[in-house]
């Protein structure tokens, strides 16, 4: 998943979740500079985890097997192909449909359809979305009850007793997951100080500044930009769009001494007569 992490421009700024923080390790100030482009894998982490905490809080009632719902549905109110008809799953006269979230290009109508099919079940359609997403107001029109982020975890907790972040932190502690995150996390900065060291015109700005943002606060990711910068011969620019990104205005405002005297020297390069 590492392999897919791309830095997202900061006008799109979202915050860490669960499963960004407690199991990618992302700190919760700073996940939002990139963009978790394998949303699928995420999703189907989150359903999957929703779907067991459910299944172990309801045993025997969570199903899956729709056909005694589906033979309800007539008239009017018969499917048309392609039409999305069913959520994840139902428990009792609920339905249950579960998204990490969902993307401005997710179909409206689709999902208005699909509120009315399970009401013509007798269900009621409830999707839970761990982050917040830019069609909720629309799948709420559409006849939803839509619930996000701590307000569809207090959800899960009050039905189930079982607290999703919990176990994901949990899960995140492991041994083994601590290796995997350390060594993914380590190949992601090291294929985006590539970016950076070498790519400064306009068409990679917004590519780059964020990833700045970010290694300007890792000091071993930092210091992996300036050496292949230095190798590319661009270290003049990666200094400069560090140092920018680092907030030049505020250099006390970091704990690291190393910072401080890169940022130091990142002055004096860009300003040679003032340190003379």
């Amino acid at each position: 998943m590492f392999s897919e992490i791309l830095p997202r421009p900061a006008e799109f700024s979202e915050g860490a979740d669960i499963i960004t923080h407690h199991l990618l390790g992302f700190p919760v100030d700073e996940a939002h500079a990139f963009d978790q482009k394998p949303h699928s894998t995420l999703g189907a982490l989150w359903e999957k985890l929703v779907t067991i905490i459910y299944e172990q809080a309801f045993p025997g009632q969570l199903s899956k097997n729709w056909s005694a719902h589906l033979a309800k549905l007539d008239g009017d109110l018969k499917p048309r192909t392609g039409d999305k008809v069913t959520a994840e799953f139902h428990i009792g006269k609920v339905a249950l449909e579960i998204k990490y979230r969902s993307g401005s290009y997710e179909n409206t109508r689709k999902q208005a359809l699909c509120a009315n099919y399970i009401r013509g079940m007798g269900l009621e359609p409830l999707m839970l979305c761990l982050r917040p997403s830019p069609n909720t107001s629309e799948f709420r029109k559409a006849g939803w009850t839509v619930l996000e982020g701590e307000d569809a975890l207090a959800r899960i907790r009050r039905e189930t007793g079982v607290d999703p972040e919990a176990v994901i932190r949990i899960v995140g502690q492991n041994e083994r997951i601590r290796k995997l995150r350390a060594q993914g996390r380590g190949q992601m900065y090291a294929r985006l100080s590539t970016i950076c060291a070498g790519h400064y015109d306009r068409s990679h700005a917004q590519v780059a500044a964020p990833i700045h943002t970010r290694i300007a606060r890792d000091r071993d990711a930092l210091l992996d930009v300036l050496r292949r910068a230095e190798e590319v011969g661009t270290l003049r620019d990666a200094v400069s769009a560090i140092y920018a990104a680092s907030d030049a205005k505020n250099p006390g405002g970091y704990d690291s001494e190393d910072m401080r005297k890169l940022m130091e020297a990142g002055r004096a390069l860009l300003d040679p007569q003032a340190y003379a």
